[in-house]
């Protein structure tokens, strides 16, 4: 659910940016639903995903630190992300959407 939240926060700046330039804004719910619709393996947000995001010392934001603990005890290493501050974490193995 965390990178449904991510998803919304990042369709509300690129609208914020379509309205300033006096552009047709996204409908964030269509893309919302889009997402929802892909053949994707949904983690639950629980206590030890809190828990485990408390003991880590990275250099990125707390959000991330969520994205961290829920691929980490999912045993999941590899994202497609923009994120360059996850470069920082050993575990883990960033694509850049653009490279992707």
């Amino acid at each position: 659910m965390v990178i449904l939240v991510e998803t919304i926060n990042v369709l509300t700046k690129i609208n914020k940016i379509l309205n300033h330039e006096n552009k047709k804004e996204l409908d964030i719910r269509n893309n919302i639903d889009a997402i929802l619709s892909l053949p994707i393996t949904w983690f639950d947000l629980n206590f030890l995903v809190i828990k485990k995001a408390a003991e880590y010392d990275y250099l990125i934001s707390g959000v991330d630190y969520i994205h961290l603990a829920s691929m980490e005890l999912n045993s999941i290493t590899k994202i497609i992300s923009a994120d360059e501050e996850l470069d920082k974490i050993d575990f883990l193995k960033r694509t850049d959407p653009l490279e992707y």
